[in-house]
């Protein structure tokens, strides 16, 4: 059953346009994978979709997955969102080892005519997303921000409140929250503490808004605040969730969140920090953003492979998730495997073409093989998508001075500076000198950088083992640097 218009299916309704699903008018929180599966169904009713069928429109053959698993789960999910049992379905029967039919009576009313899609206003490269199937088109060209790597607890059977405003309120602090960009990262804010508004004992709102100040804070491709601005509300909304609820798995996937980003580092707090992670992933082993933000922690301390592992992990739950592809493509470029890693990132912003990180780290990944028209073209989108970003700026400064271009690489580098600095993040200001090629102020950046951020002690495009600080090596001040970084990477054991 083509078409943009709403299907109506017992107390449920179907916006294909709005990549919604609502039940009695109230929004019914849905990942992008049981979403993907019902719109499948929805266009045949009454006809068999097989397994195949399904697989190939919403696990494309470049992700690699357990497919089983993942199409089971998306279906469990489905289920439960539609409160109904395999064994007395009213909507969707299954046909073992076979597929699905959905067997429900339908209802197509038109959709009323809405603003053109953001895509279509987008001053940069379309991006075809056929392997994903006609309703990722629809959701990449409206803009639809994937939010199910923060929100994995809104998809239980139980609402995570009764407050209707407070839950409309949280489904788009999340959506906020997973395009991952300055403006986004505010409105997330904003959202989120609107919902605690509504609901002052709102746990899984408290938890969100944690990681939310965290990303804003924190040692992050989208950081716009200080660490001393997002420290204390980030930390005072991570304890407020635990408080609530003990056992909730985001409040200590929150806290950890706190603890990595925007906390000193020291020995004793990583092993904290890494029980926090462990105890999100013992109480939901399925939350598939336990497993990004603890690769992301993993990663941070010289544990590549592990990360990899926790991002395959999280990709298995969660194939659609921009997020977690693009963090997983820029990890296996940190591994040495570029041209895997580049395919995660393309594939990210064929997912969702607004997520400044993935563009970010597209141009790193270019430079990685000494594209710098590629890596410029990536840098210049992510700067339309989130303007006057240190991140983007400073990729932009150091393509320039790769180019020869050093009175464009000042020019920028102008810029960044005062940026940096606002966010206390002095990496931006020494990346551009390092393609400057200037050594003292290189050394003077960097030695800050490496006191300041955890940003070198990472693998990969910019961290300290790369190739663009070949040319300082045999500086002593450079060595004293790599000696520091060693010292605060090297941990015991897995805990």
């Amino acid at each position: 059953m083509e078409g943009t218009g709403r299907i109506r299916f017992g107390d449920y309704e179907f916006d294909r346009q709005g990549c919604e699903l609502r039940r009695d008018g109230q929004r019914v929180p849905l990942q992008i994978q049981p979403f993907a599966v019902l719109a499948a169904l929805l266009e045949r009713p009454g006809s068999v979709v097989t397994r195949a069928e399904l697989r190939a429109k919403i696990w494309p053959s470049t992700v690699y997955v357990d497919f089983n698993h993942g199409l089971n789960n998306a279906v469990t999910r489905l289920r439960q969102a539609l409160h109904e049992s395999a064994d007395a379905p009213q909507y969707i029967e299954t046909l073992p080892r076979v597929g699905y039919r959905f067997i429900h009576a339908l209802e197509v009313r038109e959709s009323d005519p809405g603003p053109p899609a953001a895509a279509s206003r987008a001053p940069m490269r379309r991006f075809s997303i056929a392997a994903a199937g006609a309703l990722l088109v629809v959701a990449a060209g409206a803009g639809l921000a994937y939010w199910s790597a923060l929100g994995a607890d809104a998809t239980a059977d139980r609402r995570p409140t009764d407050n209707a405003e407070a839950y409309d309120a949280y489904l788009r602090g999340l959506e906020s929250f997973e395009r991952r960009s300055k403006e986004s990262t505010r409105l997330s804010i904003q959202f989120l503490e609107r919902a605690i508004e509504a609901d002052t004992e709102f746990a899984e709102a408290y938890a969100s808004l944690a990681m939310a100040y965290t990303l804003a804070g924190g040692n992050t491709l989208v950081k716009f605040m200080s660490n001393d601005e997002a420290h204390l509300p980030a930390l005072a909304a991570a304890r407020r969730a635990l408080e609530l609820d003990p056992d909730l798995a985001r409040a200590h996937l929150a806290l950890a969140g706190v603890l990595n980003q925007l906390q000193p580092w020291a020995p004793a707090t990583d092993l904290a920090i890494e029980q926090a992670y462990r105890r999100a992933l013992d109480l939901d082993p399925e939350d598939a953003s336990a497993r990004l933000f603890y690769g992301n922690f993993l990663s941070t301390r010289s544990r590549g492979g592990e990360a990899v592992v926790q991002y395959r992990v999280a990709i298995a739950l969660d194939p659609l998730s921009p997020s977690i592809n693009s963090r997983l493509g820029m990890e296996l470029i940190a591994l040495g495997m570029t041209a895997d890693g580049l395919d995660y990132l393309r594939r990210t912003v064929e997912l969702d073409p607004w997520q400044f990180n993935a563009h970010v780290r597209l141009g790193w990944g270019y430079l990685a093989l000494g594209e710098l028209d590629a890596a410029e073209l990536a840098f210049e989108s992510a700067e339309r998508i989130s303007p006057n970003s240190a991140r983007s700026q400073a990729g932009l400064a150091f393509v320039a001075a790769r180019q020869g271009d050093t009175e464009r690489a000042h020019a920028l580098l102008r810029d960044v500076i005062p940026l940096a600095e606002s966010i206390e993040d002095p990496f931006e200001v020494a990346i551009v000198y390092v393609g400057l090629q200037d050594r003292e102020n290189s050394i003077t950046w960097l030695a800050k950088t490496a006191r300041e951020t955890r940003t070198l002690h990472r693998n990969g495009p910019w961290g300290i083992g790369a190739p663009i600080y070949d040319w300082l090596r045999s500086d002593a001040r450079f060595a004293e640097i790599e000696r520091n970084i060693a010292a605060a990477s090297v941990l015991g054991p897995p805990i």
